[in-house]
Formats: C-alpha cells, structure tokens, sequence
C-alpha cells in the first residue's frame, strides 16, 4: 500500500522548531521531495534516519544542506528505517521562508 502526504510550513532560525517526523516502520521505499517555496530567502534542511521509532542513536540520510528560493530536493530511502526526521531552519537570523514536503511511502 502507498501512502503519499504533504506538509507545508515556514522556518523558523533553529531545526526544533520545524521537525517532521515521518513513520514508516514496515515501508521499504520512501520518497521525500523538498521544495523551498519562499521568493527571496534559503532554507537550510537536514534528514535523518532511525532504526526503530524510539531509538536514540541516529543516521544521518542527508547532511545539512541549503536550497535557495525555488529549488528541489529528492530523495529516495530503501534503507529499512521506522523512523525518518526532516529537519529545517532559516539560513540567516530573521529570515524565514516558506516550504513544502511531499512524502511517497511504499
């Protein structure tokens, strides 16, 4: 069975602010798109995986990184993670912008 959802937001200047956990605990594919849909500002984002959903020790998928105003992000997981954290945050102090995340589980 696939599962397909979407999440929209805005950042804030730190990652625990905008935190989407993501369980997909017997699902081996896992498809995130990230879109920063702001005009003018970046936004930086980080993912994370986890072997089961109350682990503590965690992997990181993608290292953090920064999409300027309008850019894309795909990414395609078949590790076999219960668990997967999408973290994101404004690039500069009082700069936020707006964004939005598309998950594809099968």
């Amino acid at each position: 069975m696939s599962t397909k959802q979407e999440f929209k937001g805005i950042t804030t200047s730190n990652y625990e602010d905008n935190t989407l956990s993501i369980y997909a605990d017997d699902l081996l594919t896992k498809s995130i798109i990230l879109k920063n849909t702001g005009d003018t500002n970046s936004l930086g984002f980080k993912i994370t995986g986890y072997m089961d959903r109350y682990s503590k020790i965690s992997h990181s998928i993608k290292p953090e990184d920064i999409l300027k105003k309008g850019d894309t992000y795909l990414c395609r997981i078949n590790e076999p993670f219960a668990k997967i954290v999408i973290s994101l945050k404004n690039v500069s102090e009082n700069s936020p912008t707006t964004y939005a995340i598309e998950t594809n589980l099968n």
